[in-house]
């Protein structure tokens, strides 16, 4: 079963990836919002994970829609129980661009279930943070 499908909008993402076999899931527990977290993982274009699901991305597909301005997200790494949280970014996608399909760290507020407003972003550069934004 495909979790996406009984999403209402465009921005509300509470996703997780589950391990083996690239099926999407709702996710339990969310912090509240204006909660600060920091999380790490890849940053992906949230439009062609969606198309992904249902098998219509293309190859060109990663950045395709953040150059057009739809959202940027974040998969973050997997936690202790193996799942890790897809986060919708709320900032000028623009501006990550650049760092699409790389290793990010993000400090911000969770604004609803599944956006977050990025304070800060840093770039994994071997064993280094660089930051980015």
């Amino acid at each position: 079963e495909r979790a996406w499908q009984g999403m209402s909008t465009r921005y509300r993402v509470p996703l997780r990836v589950v391990p083996g076999g690239g099926c999407w899931a709702v996710r339990a527990e969310q912090p509240a919002p204006g909660t600060t977290v920091s999380v790490t993982g890849s940053l992906v274009d949230i439009q062609c994970q969606a198309l992904a699901l249902t098998g219509d991305a293309r190859p060109d597909c990663p950045g395709r829609f953040v150059k057009q301005g739809y959202p940027a997200g974040l998969i973050e790494d997997e936690n202790s129980t193996g799942e890790g949280t897809v986060w919708v970014l709320v900032t000028v996608p623009q501006i990550v661009q650049t760092y699409l399909g790389r290793t990010v760290r993000i400090k911000g507020v969770v604004r609803s279930e599944g956006v977050l407003i990025p304070d800060r972003i840093e770039l994994k550069e071997g064993d280094q943070w660089r930051f980015v934004y």
